[in-house]
């Protein structure tokens, strides 16, 4: 088995391993939340974690992150 390919792009996009936002089931936003507060990029009183994740990394990221809350992160190795 290996880590989906949509978690390894996510994690790419956030320059990231995928370890350190995502589970075995999928994109987590405590993850994601301890990541960026590491970097110094803390939400804004008022913002949720995907207005945060879209104002450091872009909207598409922030999208593709919420849909990968429920991707499995592991895929079959072909």
């Amino acid at each position: 088995m290996a880590v989906s390919r949509r978690i390894m792009a996510l994690a790419d996009a956030m320059h990231t391993a995928p370890c350190k936002i995502a589970d075995v089931f999928g994109a987590n936003p405590f993850f994601a939340e301890r990541l960026l507060h590491s970097r110094g990029q803390r939400c804004l009183d008022g913002e949720t974690l995907l207005d945060c994740i879209a104002r450091h990394y872009g909207d598409a990221v922030a999208r593709e992150f919420n849909e990968c809350i429920s991707v499995d992160a592991w895929e079959d190795a072909k």
